[in-house]
Order: structure tokens, then C-alpha cells, then sequence
């Protein structure tokens, strides 16, 4: 058991990290380095951690996966061209004469300072309820395009040369996916499903193993392969909390190469000061596909940092002998600048495009894409956010009185055409996303009500926020799981807010009475 102590000094920095506002890793890597001098035992459970972590990533990028999500220009196209400029950035900068480089080293260094966190932008989303908003689609977008890059050269790092048994494994693809989806279909919500997910992700990096192709890359198609299930997102989920978990061997195995230097701490913190071009160059090309400069704001601050698959990269580097761990310590550190700096930007940057926003459109393209344009509430009386269970039946309740028209938005493309095609006025939107609020054009003479009925009170929150800055004075209705939620909704303007789960009890109790009267 004394092996795992690692993982309890892990948790208490991680802790202390998070109490200051960073995320936790930095406090997982720093562990490490404390560590690094005086314990070596147990470096076996470490790695394998690790590894089995790096696997769960993958195999959860590989869900998020949608081809058409990846080819628009916003996305494909901003994503190569700031990956080919910070490459060739960083690579100018590390073969300048002073570092004492070879060009192989210099572009190693550089591709691992290329890409952005995916961990970091995916827990930067959760908190703020804004997974499926515009910004967060496209920071994903990029994310998994980056990371496909890296799985790229994780796969060439294996020199191996795959075994005819490969094409066998290729061509089954198709049958195997059949059989994934089914067996998918068949798990249940509990226990089983994240067994399910972990399974599949191991069989895909092992199948491809035995082939002689890097197994990162099978747990990576592995994923994709059920990318298309109804479920996807409840898998992604569930195997949040172990992928993070495993992640942390790595960063502790990162930290315990040993405590940096000085002279790494100077060239890590001079690493930072490249930070805000990077988040300058994303903004550009951004807004050069044509997106509201909001957005192009929120994108790029999410992407600002820098990524553990950057770690990932130079990790592998050492252990094939291209790279010298001197560079490793290096980058974490860099790594970890970084994530203090997102941390602080993303806390403020709604307050930075509120002191700037002028400027920033200032710099807007008038052409932007149809995702873009404004949205017209029209003669609606009434806005309901959120058209799930909730917001379906508030729909059905208010169209029966001729008076009411209701207009509903969500952010589910599946829930808005099924909606659609029974003739109920529903858009797709991003309300979850704040860029909605600067988008929608409200008439506040004709609007009477908006129901709040997203599944988070955060997101709910936020919209009742937006709405009061809009200048609407009408009435808010909003729901809530707990009845804490409640007063915090009250705070910022909602005029009604029910505890879903003491209203249904009232209602069951009084249904479930009248059957005494039967």
C-alpha cells in the first residue's frame, strides 16, 4: 500500500490548487517533483496509471467525433493554419544557435508546444454548462483535430510495420461497429455502462496492438465507432471521473523526472510570454472564418494554453531517445504556466469583452456564417430555453390557450427537427451559449414571459442574467433540481422558481389521492 502514497500527496496539492482557482493537475504535477528526489518506489503502478489514463482520452475523443462538425472552415481550417504557424514559430525559436538544438529536437520541442489542453477545455465547459454552445463546439472541434495530429505521431513513434493481420482488422471495422452499437444498446445506465465503455476502449487498443499498430490509435477508432449511439454523451460522462483519475499517474510520472532547475523554470516562464500570440492568432483566424467576435473571444481564451498531449509527445520522445528529459521538465512547466494563466482569463473574460467589446467588433467581418446571424423572436409572447422533457410540456400547456405564442429554442439538433415536423416552433440554438444573448433580438413590448427549463441552474442562471442586461422587465419562470438553486435563481431576477423534485412529489401525491375516491 505504501506504493500509493504518491497518489495521497497528489491529492492533497490537487486540493490545495483548486482552492486557489487552478485546475487540480497542476497540483498532481507538482506532487510529482516533490516527489521525484526521495521516493522511487512504485513507478510500475504509476505507469501503468498512466497509460491506462491516456487510453481512456483517446477513447473519449474518438466519441465526440463528428466528420461534419470537423470539416467546416471555422474548425478544419483555423485548426491547420494555427498548427502549422506555432509549429514553425516555436521550431525558428529553438534553433537559434544560443539553445544548442539539432533540428530534430528543435521540432520535437515544437510540435509538443503546438497543441491545446483538451482536459482543461472540457472542464472549462462543464462548469459553465456550455458543452453544445457555438464557442465550445468549436473549441472541441479544433481540440479533437489537434489530438488526431498527436495520435498520428503517437502511432508513428511505435515504429513498428503493421502485420498482415492488419487488413483483416480493417476490413472487419464495419462488422465490429454493428456489434459495438448493439451490445451498447443492450447496457444498462449503471455500473455496467462504464465497465462497457472501458472494455471496448481496452479491446480497441489491444486488437490494434496485435497488429502491430500503436493501440492509442485503435482505442481512438474505437470510440468513434460509437459515436453515432443516442448514448454517447451519458458514456462520455460516466468514464469522466476514471479517465481523470488515471490521467493522474501520468502528471505524477511527468513531475517525477525530477525537480526542475532554475534555468528550466526561466525557459518554461519565457515559454509563457508566447502564450498571448497564440491566443491572438487564434482570434484572427477566427474571425477571418467569419464568426462574431464573441465567439472568436471565448474560443480562443478556452484554447489559450497549453496540452497534456503536448506532454504526451515529449514523454514519448524520451523513452524512444529523440528527445532529452531536460526538455520534459521543461514543457510540463510550461504546461503548468499556462493552465495559471487560462485559469485567470477565463475567469474575467466575460468582463474583458464588456470593457472591450467595441474594439472587438471594430475587427468583425461582416460576412458570417449562417450559425452567426441574428435571431428574430418575431410576435412570440412567450420564450421557452430548453425544449427536453421540461420545456415540451410547458410548450403543450401554453398552446392551448389561443392567446399564448410560445417559441421554444434548444440546443439538441435531433430534439428541434422531431419538434419540427409536428408544426411546434421550435429553433436550434445554442442556449446554453452566451453568444445566444447577443444574437436574439428580444421585443420587449410584445415578450410577456421566458421559461428557464435547461437541466443545470447555472445555465439558467445565466440566461435570466442576460436577460435583466437585455433591458427585459417581464416575467421569468425558471426551474430548479435543489431547492438551494431556488434563492440563487431569485438573486438574479427570476420572478418564480420550482423544485422539480418537491413539485412532482406534490403532484404524484395528489394524483396518486384521487384513488381513494375510486
Amino acid at each position: 500500500m505504501f506504493e500509493l502514497l504518491p497518489i495521497g500527496i497528489a491529492f492533497l496539492l490537487g486540493l490545495l490548487t483548486f482552492r486557489l482557482g487552478l485546475p487540480p493537475l497542476i497540483g498532481y504535477l507538482f506532487a510529482g517533483f516533490l516527489l521525484s528526489n526521495f521516493w522511487q518506489e512504485g513507478k510500475e503502478t504509476l505507469t501503468i496509471f498512466a497509460e491506462f489514463g491516456i487510453t481512456i482520452l483517446l477513447f473519449s475523443i474518438g466519441l465526440k467525433l463528428k466528420i461534419g462538425e470537423l470539416i467546416k472552415k471555422e474548425v478544419l481550417g483555423t485548426s491547420l493554419w494555427h498548427f502549422t504557424i506555432s509549429l514553425i514559430f516555436f521550431f525558428l525559436i529553438f534553433s537559434i544557435p544560443h539553445f544548442g538544438l539539432d533540428l530534430v529536437t528543435s521540432l520535437l520541442i515544437a510540435l509538443a508546444l503546438t497543441f491545446s489542453s483538451t482536459v482543461y477545455v472540457i472542464k472549462l465547459l462543464e462548469e459553465r454548462g456550455d458543452e453544445k454552445s457555438r464557442y465550445g463546439r468549436i473549441a472541441i472541434g479544433i481540440l479533437i483535430i489537434q489530438d488526431i495530429i498527436a495520435v498520428g505521431f503517437i502511432a508513428f513513434s511505435a515504429n513498428k510495420i503493421p502485420s498482415l493481420f492488419a487488413l483483416v482488422l480493417l476490413l472487419g471495422i464495419w462488422p465490429i461497429r454493428m456489434i459495438l452499437l448493439r451490445l451498447f444498446s443492450l447496457v444498462n445506465h449503471g455500473e455496467l455502462l462504464i465497465l462497457f465503455g472501458i472494455v471496448v476502449a481496452l479491446s480497441g487498443a489491444f486488437l490494434f496492438d496485435a497488429v502491430n499498430i500503436k493501440g492509442d490509435l485503435g482505442a481512438l477508432i474505437f470510440g468513434y465507432l460509437l459515436s453515432s449511439h443516442p448514448r454517447v454523451d451519458e458514456l462520455n460522462k460516466a468514464l469522466l471521473s476514471f479517465k481523470n483519475f488515471f490521467l493522474l499517474g501520468f502528471f505524477l510520472s511527468i513531475g517525477m523526472q525530477g525537480m526542475p532547475s532554475i534555468e528550466q523554470f526561466i525557459i518554461a516562464a519565457l515559454l509563457s510570454l508566447a502564450l498571448p500570440l497564440r491566443g491572438a492568432l487564434y482570434y484572427y483566424l477566427f474571425n477571418r472564418s467569419g464568426l462574431r467576435s464573441q465567439t472568436s473571444l471565448l474560443s480562443s481564451a478556452g484554447l489559450f494554453n497549453y496540452s497534456e498531449f503536448g506532454l504526451i509527445v515529449a514523454s514519448i520522445s524520451v523513452t524512444a531517445g529523440w528527445l532529452d528529459a531536460y526538455w520534459l521538465s521543461v514543457i510540463a512547466l510550461a504546461i503548468s504556466f499556462s493552465y495559471i494563466a487560462a485559469a485567470f482569463l477565463n475567469k474575467n473574460i466575460f468582463d474583458i469583452y464588456e470593457k472591450f467589446k467595441a474594439k472587438l467588433y471594430s475587427y468583425q467581418r461582416i460576412e458570417q456564417d449562417s450559425d452567426e446571424t441574428k435571431i428574430v423572436i418575431g410576435n412570440s409572447n412567450i420564450i421557452i430555453l430548453g425544449v427536453g422533457r421540461v420545456g415540451r410540456n410547458a410548450f403543450k400547456t401554453f398552446t392551448k390557450d389561443s392567446k399564448l405564442k410560445p417559441i421554444g429554442f434548444d440546443s439538441c439538433k435531433d430534439t428541434v427537427e422531431k419538434h419540427q415536423k409536428n408544426n411546434i416552433n421550435v429553433q436550434l440554438a445554442d442556449v446554453t451559449g452566451p453568444e445566444f444573448w447577443y444574437r436574439v433580438q428580444i421585443n420587449k413590448k410584445t415578450l410577456k414571459l421566458v421559461i428557464l427549463a435547461m437541466p443545470l441552474a447555472a445555465q439558467n442562471i445565466k440566461a435570466a442574467k442576460y436577460l435583466r442586461a437585455k433591458g427585459y422587465t417581464g416575467k421569468i419562470s425558471s426551474i430548479a433540481r435543489y431547492s438551494d438553486e431556488i434563492q440563487a435563481l431569485k438573486e438574479v431576477g427570476v420572478d418564480q422558481a420550482y423544485d422539480l423534485y418537491t413539485q412532482a412529489g406534490v403532484g404524484f401525491a395528489e394524483s396518486s389521492k384521487k384513488l381513494l375516491t375510486k
